[in-house]
């Protein structure tokens, strides 16, 4: 058939199990990504899709001194979270203050997206933290909110209540919240369909593996390339969403430089950007899908002529 490798053809069976294998790798994979559809913010936070990390400098006032704030934000598919990571620093010890710039201990609660901004009070002309807000948006949930005017109705202009002057605006954020809401679920759905896909090409790559033939060809190229297609089509539909966060993201920590709250590190200007858990296994499906895809087309109907002993079932020396 047009495409077929001749000289693939004494190896069909094992470059059938090989792209069985992959097949279910890439099935769990998908499933792994499907996970970040969640709103617990443990979820969000371990497989995001994408995690934005901004290295910044903060000047402590009393003392002049300054030490690193490093501040990682979480997108997941239906919601996202911030909490300081890597080596963030702080002035602050057993949540009292003491101007001594230390490294932020791996368990302190501003590394959690469920406790990540500290409330500072003043108690006994000392300052202290006193508590802990949460740093988790629900995609759904942010668009309800009372303070946004449930989205309808803002001026254009209108600030967040947290954002400075030339920060993000109540219709920019409720326009990242529908597509970041619109694009999960979009994306969950074809990841699902990829996953059943997937379960039957496995079926199909078996088929293969012990008969020949154009029906068990054809199925294997349609189910993996139903298989790619959909995964493609989730790991897309998300792009929007993971764009416009973003942006937003960083046109917010400008603003926030431009009050002098915050500087950039070693005179960084942008966001840096990377997988999350959620989005490296899309990823990585999608290039498994690609390969097992290639293979349906590659790998001939039908092993040589005299070769039925050759691949997997190829038990010992043949004389």
């Amino acid at each position: 058939m047009l495409g077929e490798c001749e000289s693939l053809a004494p190896r069909k069976k094992t470059l059938n199990f090989i792209s069985l294998f992959l097949s279910l790798l890439a099935g769990i994979f998908m499933i792994v990504a499907c996970a970040s559809y969640s709103a617990n913010w443990q979820t969000i936070q371990k497989l995001s899709f994408m995690t934005m990390t901004a290295d910044l400098t903060l000047t402590d006032p009393s003392s002049g001194d300054k030490y690193d704030y490093i501040v990682c934000t979480y997108v997941g598919l239906q919601g996202a979270c911030t909490a300081e990571c890597g080596k963030s620093q702080t002035v602050f010890q057993n949540n009292m203050y003491t101007g001594k710039v230390t490294l932020l201990p791996d368990d302190a609660p501003n590394r959690n997206c469920n406790s990540s901004e500290p409330i500072i009070s003043v108690v006994n002309n000392k300052a202290m933290i006193t508590g802990y807000k949460s740093g988790v948006q629900i995609y759904k949930d942010e668009q309800k909110k009372d303070n946004v005017n449930q989205c309808k109705g803002s001026p254009d202009g209108a600030l967040l209540p947290d954002q400075p002057p030339g920060g993000v605006t109540i219709n920019q954020m409720c326009a990242v919240m529908a597509a970041c809401q619109s694009g999960g679920n979009t994306t969950m759905a074809f990841a699902v369909l990829g996953c059943i896909a997937a379960l039957l090409a496995m079926v199909a790559f078996a088929w293969r593996m012990n008969s020949d033939g154009v029906c068990p060809k054809v199925t294997a190229f349609i189910l993996a390339g139903v298989a790619f297609i959909c995964c493609t089509t989730a790991f897309g539909a998300f792009q929007p969403c993971a764009r416009m966060f973003y942006d937003t993201e960083q046109q917010s920590f400008k603003a926030y430089i431009a009050t002098q709250k915050y500087a950039w590190k070693d005179s960084s200007d942008t966001l840096s950007v990377r997988p999350g858990v959620g989005g490296a296994m899309a990823v990585t499906a999608f290039v498994f899908f690609i390969y097992i895809w290639l293979m349906s087309i590659f790998v001939p109907n039908a092993e040589p002529a005299g070769t039925t002993n050759s691949g997997l079932d190829n038990k010992a020396p043949q004389v």
